[in-house]
């Protein structure tokens, strides 16, 4: 005798009824929360990683085929992974940023949440240098990356690196993408 699961989708692949499709959608979207999930780490926030899973899992029910012989949470495993990374990766960074600029950001962001709740302020750049034991010029780059918002020091050469004019900023910016990828 043929399951539940098993005749719903042969019915929904003859006839491709909207209720039917919902009744799937209801049933699968347990999966779809749970790889939003596994990214819910990144930068972008979890309606938003829910509302891309979700629509994986609408292209995933519309595109599976029952008589292919694979089950469908095998299938749009792949497919809502896929969205997910696509997404992802369309709305991150835009210029290819070294592994190194990298990691030192994911630094200087929890080193700048640290500070700030210890001393109840921004971190001037000083002070950030001195906690991550780098130079200034380490966490200047990173910032004019990532626009983490250290406090100011009275360091004119600081101040002026941050205050650049935008479209400064992005080739200043786009300069030490290079420099560091020719190194």
């Amino acid at each position: 005798m043929e399951d539940d699961e098993a005749r719903l989708w042969r019915q929904f692949a003859q006839t491709r009824d909207p209720a039917l499709r919902e009744e799937l959608v209801t049933r699968n979207m347990p999966l779809a929360k749970h790889l939003a999930l596994r990214y819910r780490s990144t930068s972008e926030s979890f309606d938003d990683l829910l509302q891309v899973a979700s629509l994986g899992l609408v292209n995933a029910i519309d595109r599976f085929d029952p008589d292919f012989g694979v089950k469908f949470t095998t299938y749009a495993r792949k497919t809502i992974i896929g969205t997910l990374k696509r997404y992802l990766r369309d709305t991150t960074w835009s210029v290819r940023v070294p592994r190194s600029l990298s990691d030192t950001t994911v630094e200087l962001n929890r080193a700048v949440a640290e500070l700030s709740q210890k001393l109840g302020r921004a971190p001037l750049p000083a002070e950030m240098a001195e906690e991550l034991g780098r130079p200034i010029e380490d966490r200047r780059e990173v910032v004019l990356l990532d626009d983490v918002g250290c406090g100011r020091d009275e360091d004119l050469a600081d101040r002026d690196a941050l205050d650049l004019h935008a479209e400064d900023r992005v080739r200043h910016v786009l300069g030490l993408v290079e420099a560091k990828a020719a190194q």
